[in-house]
Protein backbone atom coordinates (compact mmCIF):
# COMPACT_ATOMS: atom_id res chain seq x y z
CA UNK A 1 0.00 0.00 0.00
CA UNK A 2 2.79 1.99 0.78
CA UNK A 3 4.58 1.80 -2.52
CA UNK A 4 1.02 2.83 -4.36
CA UNK A 5 0.34 5.71 -2.42
CA UNK A 6 4.18 7.05 -2.65
CA UNK A 7 3.49 6.41 -6.44
CA UNK A 8 0.36 8.58 -6.40
CA UNK A 9 1.78 10.81 -4.63
CA UNK A 10 4.79 11.34 -7.29
CA UNK A 11 2.33 11.62 -9.97
CA UNK A 12 -0.42 13.51 -8.88
CA UNK A 13 1.36 16.96 -8.71
CA UNK A 14 3.11 19.11 -10.74
CA UNK A 15 6.83 18.43 -9.15
CA UNK A 16 9.84 20.99 -9.20
CA UNK A 17 12.92 18.96 -7.61
CA UNK A 18 13.51 20.76 -4.94
CA UNK A 19 10.38 22.99 -4.01
CA UNK A 20 10.22 24.40 -0.64
CA UNK A 21 7.32 26.58 -0.85
CA UNK A 22 4.50 26.62 0.40
CA UNK A 23 5.67 26.83 3.97
CA UNK A 24 4.76 28.51 7.29
CA UNK A 25 6.76 31.90 7.98
CA UNK A 26 6.36 34.55 10.94
CA UNK A 27 6.57 38.21 11.14
CA UNK A 28 10.33 39.29 12.01
CA UNK A 29 11.58 42.91 11.95
CA UNK A 30 8.47 44.91 12.64
CA UNK A 31 7.63 46.96 15.44
CA UNK A 32 5.13 45.97 18.35
CA UNK A 33 3.66 49.38 17.06
CA UNK A 34 3.85 48.82 13.28
CA UNK A 35 2.12 45.69 10.58
CA UNK A 36 3.16 44.71 7.58
CA UNK A 37 1.41 45.76 4.88
CA UNK A 38 -0.36 42.89 1.98
CA UNK A 39 -0.34 44.19 -1.05
CA UNK A 40 -2.16 43.37 -4.55
CA UNK A 41 1.11 43.25 -6.41
CA UNK A 42 4.78 42.73 -5.70
CA UNK A 43 5.58 46.45 -5.31
CA UNK A 44 6.13 49.10 -2.57
CA UNK A 45 3.90 51.39 -4.24
CA UNK A 46 0.62 48.74 -4.55
CA UNK A 47 -2.61 48.94 -3.07
CA UNK A 48 -2.93 47.67 0.69
CA UNK A 49 -5.18 45.03 0.89
CA UNK A 50 -4.69 44.03 4.78
CA UNK A 51 -1.65 43.72 7.52
CA UNK A 52 -0.40 40.74 9.65
CA UNK A 53 0.45 41.90 12.87
CA UNK A 54 4.23 42.07 14.15
CA UNK A 55 3.82 38.64 15.83
CA UNK A 56 2.21 36.61 13.23
CA UNK A 57 3.13 33.36 12.63
CA UNK A 58 1.72 30.31 10.51
CA UNK A 59 2.21 32.87 7.17
CA UNK A 60 1.60 30.69 4.71
CA UNK A 61 4.14 31.43 1.84
CA UNK A 62 2.93 30.47 -1.54
CA UNK A 63 5.66 31.53 -3.95
CA UNK A 64 8.08 34.46 -4.38
CA UNK A 65 8.44 37.15 -7.20
CA UNK A 66 10.42 36.65 -9.88
CA UNK A 67 12.89 39.23 -8.35
CA UNK A 68 13.07 36.96 -4.76
CA UNK A 69 12.30 39.86 -2.94
CA UNK A 70 8.39 39.48 -1.99
CA UNK A 71 6.40 36.37 -1.19
CA UNK A 72 2.33 35.52 -2.26
CA UNK A 73 -0.07 35.18 0.62
CA UNK A 74 -3.63 34.33 1.17
CA UNK A 75 -6.07 36.74 2.19
CA UNK A 76 -9.55 35.74 2.82
CA UNK A 77 -10.83 35.44 -0.69
CA UNK A 78 -7.59 36.52 -2.60
CA UNK A 79 -4.11 36.86 -2.47
CA UNK A 80 -1.34 39.32 -1.89
CA UNK A 81 2.14 40.43 -1.60
CA UNK A 82 4.13 40.87 1.43
CA UNK A 83 8.11 42.20 1.13
CA UNK A 84 10.14 38.76 2.86
CA UNK A 85 12.47 40.38 4.49
CA UNK A 86 10.03 40.76 7.00
CA UNK A 87 9.13 37.32 7.48
CA UNK A 88 11.29 34.34 8.41
CA UNK A 89 10.60 30.66 7.98
CA UNK A 90 9.95 28.57 10.55
CA UNK A 91 11.43 26.24 11.36
CA UNK A 92 9.20 23.49 12.25
CA UNK A 93 8.46 22.71 8.42
CA UNK A 94 10.91 20.14 7.18
CA UNK A 95 10.96 18.15 3.69
CA UNK A 96 9.22 15.01 4.26
CA UNK A 97 7.27 15.79 7.06
CA UNK A 98 3.62 16.38 7.42
CA UNK A 99 3.28 20.53 8.00
CA UNK A 100 1.28 21.25 10.86
CA UNK A 101 -0.80 23.24 11.10
CA UNK A 102 -2.96 22.80 7.90
CA UNK A 103 -6.45 22.72 6.87
CA UNK A 104 -7.74 21.24 3.97
CA UNK A 105 -11.40 21.75 2.83
CA UNK A 106 -13.71 20.60 0.18
CA UNK A 107 -15.68 23.63 -2.00
CA UNK A 108 -18.62 25.36 0.53
CA UNK A 109 -16.34 24.11 3.50
CA UNK A 110 -18.74 21.25 3.55
CA UNK A 111 -15.97 18.97 5.08
CA UNK A 112 -12.56 20.13 6.63
CA UNK A 113 -9.57 18.34 8.00
CA UNK A 114 -7.58 20.08 10.50
CA UNK A 115 -4.08 19.15 11.78
CA UNK A 116 -2.63 21.10 14.19
CA UNK A 117 0.52 19.71 16.48
CA UNK A 118 -2.40 19.29 19.22
CA UNK A 119 -4.37 16.85 17.17
CA UNK A 120 -6.21 15.98 14.40
CA UNK A 121 -10.07 16.39 13.75
CA UNK A 122 -13.00 16.33 10.99
CA UNK A 123 -15.89 18.48 10.37
CA UNK A 124 -18.53 18.21 8.40
CA UNK A 125 -21.77 19.97 7.57
CA UNK A 126 -23.32 16.26 7.94
CA UNK A 127 -22.02 14.61 11.03
CA UNK A 128 -20.21 16.16 14.33
CA UNK A 129 -17.00 16.89 15.00
CA UNK A 130 -14.76 13.91 15.42
CA UNK A 131 -11.16 14.07 16.76
CA UNK A 132 -9.00 11.47 14.31
CA UNK A 133 -6.04 9.21 16.12
CA UNK A 134 -3.13 8.82 12.64
CA UNK A 135 -2.88 5.38 11.98
CA UNK A 136 -0.47 5.10 9.07
CA UNK A 137 1.82 8.20 7.93
CA UNK A 138 3.17 8.74 4.50
CA UNK A 139 5.34 12.47 3.65
CA UNK A 140 7.18 12.75 0.71
CA UNK A 141 8.80 15.80 -0.89
CA UNK A 142 5.17 16.70 -3.00
CA UNK A 143 2.70 15.55 -0.76
CA UNK A 144 1.73 13.11 2.35
CA UNK A 145 -1.09 10.70 2.92
CA UNK A 146 -2.93 9.74 6.21
CA UNK A 147 -4.51 6.73 7.35
CA UNK A 148 -7.03 7.26 10.93
CA UNK A 149 -7.96 4.83 13.29
CA UNK A 150 -11.62 6.34 12.03
CA UNK A 151 -12.87 5.45 8.64
CA UNK A 152 -11.30 9.02 7.45
CA UNK A 153 -8.30 9.27 4.88
CA UNK A 154 -6.58 12.06 3.06
CA UNK A 155 -3.81 12.65 0.30
CA UNK A 156 -2.86 15.97 0.23
CA UNK A 157 0.05 17.50 -2.58
CA UNK A 158 1.60 19.92 -3.77
CA UNK A 159 -0.37 21.83 -6.94
CA UNK A 160 -2.29 24.83 -7.67
CA UNK A 161 -5.46 24.61 -7.12
CA UNK A 162 -8.68 27.02 -6.72
CA UNK A 163 -11.55 26.34 -3.70
CA UNK A 164 -14.56 27.35 -6.03
CA UNK A 165 -15.54 30.08 -4.75
CA UNK A 166 -13.14 32.46 -4.48
CA UNK A 167 -10.02 34.08 -6.80
CA UNK A 168 -7.80 32.54 -3.84
CA UNK A 169 -5.11 30.23 -5.08
CA UNK A 170 -4.19 27.65 -3.03
CA UNK A 171 -1.04 25.65 -3.72
CA UNK A 172 -1.96 21.96 -2.16
CA UNK A 173 -4.57 19.56 -3.96
CA UNK A 174 -6.31 17.35 -1.54
CA UNK A 175 -8.49 14.15 -1.73
CA UNK A 176 -11.15 13.06 1.24
CA UNK A 177 -12.28 10.13 2.01
CA UNK A 178 -14.44 9.99 5.52
CA UNK A 179 -17.51 8.76 6.40
CA UNK A 180 -20.74 11.02 5.34
CA UNK A 181 -24.77 10.46 6.32
CA UNK A 182 -24.67 8.06 3.15
CA UNK A 183 -21.69 6.28 3.82
CA UNK A 184 -18.27 6.68 2.50
CA UNK A 185 -17.49 9.62 0.47
CA UNK A 186 -14.59 11.00 -1.56
CA UNK A 187 -14.08 14.40 -2.37
CA UNK A 188 -11.34 16.69 -3.64
CA UNK A 189 -10.72 19.98 -2.26
CA UNK A 190 -7.53 22.52 -1.64
CA UNK A 191 -5.64 23.13 1.61
CA UNK A 192 -3.85 26.14 3.33
CA UNK A 193 -1.05 26.62 5.81
CA UNK A 194 -2.53 29.46 7.51
CA UNK A 195 -3.78 28.78 11.11
CA UNK A 196 -6.37 31.38 10.75
CA UNK A 197 -7.99 29.89 7.61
Amino acid sequence: MRALLAALLFCSATLATVNDLPAHFYVKAVASDDTLNIRAESDASATILGDFGPYTINIEVLERSTDGKWGKVGLGETNGWVALRFLERSDHTRLNEIPRPISCFGTELIWTFNLTARGDEFISIDMPRIGLEPTEMLAISNGFFIEFRETERLMVRRGQCLDGLSDRIYRWQSTALYMGLNGQEIAEGSCTLDAAQ
